[in-house]
C-alpha cells in the first residue's frame, strides 16, 4: 500500500467536504481506512452510530460487531466493488474501495444504519 497516497486522502479538503455532504444527506458518519488494514481509520469530524459506540465501550466490546466489520473488509478486498453487510444487531454497514491509478489505496466506510423499520 502506498501510505503517502492514503495520507494525502486523509488530509484532503475535498474528501472532508464529501464526508460532510454525505453526513448532511444521510445523517451518517464516513470513515476512511487504509487498504488491507483492519481497525484503523480516519473519521471526518462526525462520530459513528451512538448505539454502536456505546456497545463498544463495554469491556470486550461487541465481538460480533468486530467480526462483521472484518468480514465486510475481507469481502471488499476479494472483490473491489462496493459491499454491504448486516450486523447481528440488524444495522447495515457499507464499504467502498478507493482505487487510484489502478491501485487499491483505501476503503470508505459508512453505515451503521437500519435500512428497514424494526418489527414491533
Amino acid at each position: 500500500m502506498n501510505s503517502s497516497v492514503y495520507d494525502a486522502l486523509a488530509c484532503s479538503q475535498l474528501v472532508r467536504e464529501c464526508a460532510e455532504t454525505f453526513h448532511t444527506a444521510t445523517g451518517l458518519a464516513l470513515r476512511l481506512a487504509p487498504a488491507h488494514s483492519v481497525g484503523k481509520w480516519t473519521t471526518f469530524g462526525r462520530r459513528g452510530n451512538p448505539f454502536c459506540e456505546l456497545v463498544n465501550k463495554i469491556p470486550g466490546g461487541c465481538r460480533s460487531c468486530a467480526e462483521s466489520q472484518l468480514k465486510l473488509q475481507r469481502r471488499l478486498e476479494r472483490k473491489l466493488t462496493p459491499q454491504q453487510i448486516r450486523c447481528p444487531m440488524g444495522l447495515t454497514d457499507l464499504a467502498v474501495p478507493v482505487v487510484i491509478g489502478g491501485e487499491y489505496v483505501a476503503t470508505l466506510l459508512g453505515g451503521q444504519a437500519f435500512c428497514q423499520p424494526s418489527e414491533r
